[in-house]
Parts: structure tokens; C-alpha cells; sequence
């Protein structure tokens, strides 16, 4: 999620077709989706919310954590593990070595959280390690894709959704993963809904956004987003997560995993779960408390080379959360982990 230093500052700084179709409600509609009483329906049983996660980092974050103890208690159906960023030359803060290693403390945690019992996690798999190249036309339909394991199970498993199903990607790195499954297969557009953590409220200029400028344009433009921001939900709005607490839980191989997160070069996790608000707000609906629809506004500085800008719009083709409760976030959170740490 965090670059190793301070990114570089910029100038302007119910899964039915009524999330296709109507972008008013599109965030509450995902939300409700994890609830019996509003899953999306597969011939006539109830289907919990389907899921591909992505994210670049683990150890400054506890999502994963979350993520996999929301898959053990059947809350959401997993599918997907992804490890995704991109790297030098072009993103100077991760070298081919430290995605290796990401992938590697993915693989970890899932190895610990399985060592406890925890069902329902899928083998960890490869996103995207490059960013995405704007082509010389501007056009989006122009752009290579780079047809990564991750992006190829995204439009795999869009295709075989249910008719009225959607797919979740949560994501909380570069929007890369997403891209690029697009431009393997445009006709997802209608099947995927991405939650990120990134940006900031008039504009997607965070280090993930920074991080592909030219893949948050295309999410922006064809798909259908919910974006909270990193600093409004992922700071202010971040479930607390005090290291003390942490230390408390009951002594296995996943507690004693947690515990030992902390970033080699920033101070992340910082007593927080900085990625965790849009899984949080997929399954629980109190926790957003303000949002706005938004659409491109333009760009900060040249095409693709900067992330977009947003203008609010009525008519706007994504979501921007303006606020979250922490302290609903919080709830939920440790919630989650301790039953998951009682009845794995």
C-alpha cells in the first residue's frame, strides 16, 4: 500500500442488476449484498459476496488477516489471493526483489491463518508486475494488456458468474490488476465492482494511484468503483489495531504472524488496518456514512503520467466514501478476527 518513502507531491493534489444499473446505489447495494437477506441468488440459494483480493504489501497492514477470518466464517466466498505492484523503473519505491518478497509474506500468512484451522482460502497467485504503458493514441482501447495469472482469474471467473452475480475485487494497492483484466476482456464491465483504498477525495493522487496513473484512468472510465480515500478512510477511518492487543490473543502460528508485521522503512502498520475500509464496507453497510458519484475531471499534469482528477457529477460513474466509522470499523474488525480465532 505505502511507497518506502513519501510519495512524490503533486500539483492538484444486493449483487442484481441495481449495481449495474444504478450507480446512486451502487455502494449501499454492495454492501447489503453480504446479508442473507440481500445475497445475490444462485438458482435458489443465497451466495455470499464473491471476492478477489489484491493488494502489493502485507506486513504494513492486518487485511489480509481480515480478509481470510470473512472467508472462514463464510461471510464471503474467496476466490482469489493476488499480489500485485508495480515496479522500477517506472515506480522507483519497489524493485523486482521486494514483489518478490510481498508474494512471499502473502504466501506466509495464508500458510499461518490455514495452520489454525481457517477454511476457504484460495492459493495465493500473481498480479501484474509491471505498471500499464498509455499508448501513443490516448485511447484506451489501444492500451496493451499484460495478461497476468491474477488479471486472467478475474475474467475467468466474472465469466462464470451466475446471471445477476458480481465479482468484488478489493484492492488496496496500484488499480493495475483491474486494468488489465479489462483490457483482456472488455465485456467484464458489467460483472466487476473494485473497492479501493486510494486516492484522495477530489482526485485519485495517492501513491496507488501514482503508482499506475494510466490504470486509474481506465477504472475510472469503464468500470464501476467505489474509492475511498487513502487518507480520509485509510488513516482516519481505519479499524484500530493496537500491537498490545494483538499481543493478547490466544499463542498460534496466525496470532503470532499479526504480531509481527511492522514495515522495514515506514511505520506502518501503525496500530491500524489502513487497507481494510473497503472490505469493510462490502459487509457492513453502517460503516460508511457519507459518499459522493464523481467522474474524470481531467488531468494534473500530462496524460497518463499523473493520476486523474475527479469532478463531482450526479450522473458520475463512481463513488467516492467521504467518511467511515471508525469506531463501527473497529468493532468489526476484532469481531471478526476473534471468532475466527475461536471457531476457526
Amino acid at each position: 500500500m505505502r511507497p518506502r518513502k513519501s510519495a512524490p507531491h503533486f500539483k492538484i493534489a444486493s449483487e442484481t442488476a441495481a449495481i449495474v444499473t444504478s450507480l446512486g446505489t451502487l455502494l449501499m447495494s454492495a454492501c447489503e449484498a453480504s446479508s442473507p437477506s440481500s445475497a445475490d441468488v444462485n438458482g435458489s440459494e443465497a451466495h455470499a459476496p464473491r471476492v478477489i483480493y489484491d493488494n502489493d504489501e502485507v506486513i504494513d497492514v492486518y487485511t489480509d488477516d481480515y480478509i481470510m477470518a470473512l472467508a472462514g466464517a463464510g461471510r464471503i466466498e474467496l476466490i482469489g489471493m493476488v499480489t500485485s505492484s508495480t515496479t522500477e523503473p517506472f515506480n522507483r519505491w519497489v524493485s523486482q526483489e521486494d514483489l518478490r518478497r510481498m508474494r512471499e509474506d502473502r504466501a506466509t500468512g495464508i500458510a499461518a491463518a490455514r495452520a489454525i484451522g481457517i477454511t476457504g482460502i484460495p492459493d495465493p497467485v500473481g498480479g501484474p508486475d509491471r505498471h500499464l504503458v498509455p499508448p501513443e493514441s490516448g485511447h484506451i482501447g489501444d492500451t496493451e494488456p499484460i495478461g497476468s495469472v491474477g488479471s486472467r482469474l478475474v475474467v475467468e471467473t466474472a465469466a462464470t458468474l451466475p446471471a445477476g452475480a458480481v465479482l468484488h475485487l478489493v484492492m488496496g494497492g496500484p488499480l493495475t490488476l483491474a486494468a488489465d483484466a479489462f483490457l483482456v476482456e472488455p465485456s467484464i464491465v458489467d460483472r466487476v465492482v473494485v473497492h479501493w483504498l486510494g486516492g484522495r477525495q477530489d482526485d485519485m493522487a495517492d501513491y496507488n494511484g501514482w503508482a499506475d496513473p494510466w490504470a486509474a484512468h481506465i477504472v475510472l472510465q469503464r468500470l464501476k468503483l467505489i474509492q475511498y480515500p487513502a487518507w480520509q478512510l485509510g488513516k482516519r477511518g481505519a479499524p484500530s489495531v493496537p500491537k498490545r492487543r494483538l499481543e493478547n490473543l490466544p499463542d498460534t502460528p496466525w496470532s503470532s504472524w499479526m504480531v509481527s508485521k511492522q514495515h522495514p522503512t515506514n511505520p506502518l502498520p501503525d496500530e491500524r488496518d489502513a487497507d481494510a475500509p473497503p472490505a469493510i464496507g462490502l459487509v457492513r453497510p453502517d460503516y460508511v456514512i457519507a459518499q459522493k458519484r464523481v467522474s474524470f475531471g481531467g488531468w494534473s499534469e500530462g496524460t497518463g503520467s499523473s493520476p486523474p482528477l475527479l469532478r463531482e457529477d450526479p450522473e458520475g460513474s463512481a463513488v467516492v466514501v467521504l467518511g467511515g466509522d471508525r469506531d463501527a470499523a473497529t468493532e468489526e474488525w476484532w469481531r471478526t478476527i476473534l471468532a475466527a480465532m475461536a471457531h476457526p
